[in-house]
């Protein structure tokens, strides 16, 4: 301050409770940015748009929120979802390092979420797990034997970014649902984590309407 005011330059001394929270701020932004971009093949723009995803953020976003407020910190919450909601039409950072071959930053970003969770005892589930896919996801891209190569990982974003596809996917999706429940398929049974219990009801039901 005194170099930059000898030099007439005004100064401002700022506390350190809005410098940490400008961190805070900027570093859940990419937590719930970067990693969901590359995993979904998604422009930033478009992750709000899915509310699946967004559902994502949103825990990626509280169990941040949560292990700051343990360590004496503190970030507005409605104003990072905003930010992620503005975020920029290109793709992230730690997708073009993935497809590039390069060291991704996740360690630095959800990771350092995880780890300060751990050591405060605060549940960073969410985080964890997409920590785990980035990392997964570029084992995967340039292990020796390739399983996902450049090409098929291409085709896959044009998938995505492809809206009349997902449009009749949508579609087809909704009617195969819509015929389970009109041949009898128990609705709560269809939402449920019990999978076989859902399709020995099914068997049940197809074998009746047949005789």
């Amino acid at each position: 301050m005194d170099i930059l005011t000898a030099q007439e330059i005004q100064t401002n001394l700022v506390d350190n409770t809005i410098i940490k929270s400008a961190i805070w701020t900027k570093g859940v932004v990419n937590c719930g940015l970067n990693a969901l971009s590359a995993l979904y093949l998604s422009k930033m723009n478009k992750l709000h748009s899915h509310s699946y995803i967004f559902t994502i953020v949103d825990r990626i976003v509280n169990e941040a929120y949560n292990v700051a407020q343990h360590i004496g910190d503190d970030f507005d919450k409605r104003n990072v979802i905003d930010m992620i909601k503005r975020a920029p039409s290109n793709y992230s950072s730690m997708y073009k390092d993935i497809i590039s071959g390069k060291d991704t930053e996740i360690d630095y970003l959800n990771g350092m979420i995880v780890k300060l969770g751990k050591d405060n005892r605060i549940n960073t589930d969410e985080n964890d797990n997409i920590t785990i896919l980035i990392k997964g996801l570029s084992d995967t891209i340039f292990s020796d034997n390739k399983s996902l190569c450049d090409n098929d990982f291409e085709i896959i974003k044009n998938i995505f970014s492809n809206e009349v596809l997902i449009n009749k996917l949508k579609k087809y999706l909704n009617s195969v649902i819509e015929k389970l429940f009109n041949i009898g398929f128990d609705k709560n049974s269809f939402f449920s984590d019990d999978k076989n219990g859902g399709l020995k009801k099914l068997k049940t039901v197809t074998s009746l309407s047949s005789i």
